[in-house]
């Protein structure tokens, strides 16, 4: 078995917490910035992610962090670090 790109484990991820109310509630954004960059909010209130599993590596790669209520934030200079970081992260979750 082929191992998922970055799209496919956020779209996979995504798709595992859908339930007709986590959705409304909860998810990811992924927007552009004016330095210019890219910008992930994750709402990852009810998933046990571990970010000290990658913090390192996210900073390895130049990714900026910050932690919030309930969430973590990423800022990259790509679009594809940006969907990278998100896959990292999205790896520490426990499955459902």
């Amino acid at each position: 078995m082929n191992a998922l790109n970055p799209v496919e484990k956020i779209e996979d991820w995504f798709a595992s917490r859908c339930n007709g109310a986590w959705e409304h509630q909860f998810g990811l954004t992924i927007e552009s910035t004016d330095n210019p960059g890219w910008q992930a909010s994750l709402d990852m209130r009810g998933d046990k992610f571990n970010l000290e599993a990658c913090e390192l590596r996210l900073i390895e790669m130049g990714v900026e962090i910050t932690k919030d209520n309930g969430g973590v934030r990423v800022f990259t200079r790509t679009l594809a670090e940006c969907l990278n970081a998100i896959a990292i992260l999205i790896d520490t979750v426990p499955k459902r």
